[in-house]
């Protein structure tokens, strides 16, 4: 069985490898050559970027909450420089914290027992080798945190942009209501009507 899966495999890879050679051509004569010409498409990241979503993207990218700007969604100018300031803050409080615990290391690693750090007595070279790594490890992590933060600004105004064009009509109904069946049976069905 697993034979017979392995040759119609092998056969529809054949035909899918080999679909140009088994179209047919018309023969051609030196005088009917025609030449075409190369069309120009436009390219995806130019249609996706064209336009007011483009624009506001690039705004966004450029300086956090231009994109809300342009979009004249005002009201998440502060929420965007609020993600991004809280971002930031935890970035320069874990990189501040990581100084602190790198500078008492290296001063127990350099002095050993004559190093007038802050934690002396009360952590080991182990521990604040460990609490420097965590701090690197959280300051690492806040930065990316704070990347996505500022990307997702970005997409937002890209996403709002082109909501901006979506149709909201009140010509929309949900109804609750009898319905019929295919055999005529009757039961309970939603109904969505357009006007």
């Amino acid at each position: 069985m697993s034979s017979m899966f392995k040759i119609a495999f092998l056969f529809i890879l054949a035909l899918v490898l080999f679909e140009n050679k088994l179209q047919g051509q018309e023969p051609t004569s030196p005088d009917s050559l025609i030449v075409k010409e190369k069309s120009k498409s436009d390219g995806v990241l130019k249609l996706l970027f064209s336009g007011r979503p483009g624009r506001s993207f690039l705004f966004s990218l450029a300086l956090p909450g231009a994109g809300q700007l342009y979009n004249k969604k005002y009201w998440k100018i502060p929420v965007v420089y609020a993600a991004l300031g809280t971002g930031l803050y935890f970035v320069f409080e874990n990189q501040k914290q990581y100084d602190r615990y790198n500078a008492a290391w290296t001063s127990r690693i350099i002095y050993k027992d004559q190093s007038t750090d802050e934690f002396v007595g009360r952590l080991s070279v182990q521990g604040l080798l460990a609490y420097k790594q965590y701090y690197d490890r959280n300051t690492q992590m806040s930065w990316l945190v704070t990347g996505i933060l500022y990307l997702l600004n970005g997409v937002d105004a890209f996403v709002d942009a082109h909501l901006l064009k979506f149709n909201v009509t009140n010509d929309l109904s949900l109804q609750l209501g009898p319905s019929s069946g295919v055999n005529g049976g009757l039961g309970v069905g939603i109904n969505l009507s357009y006007r």
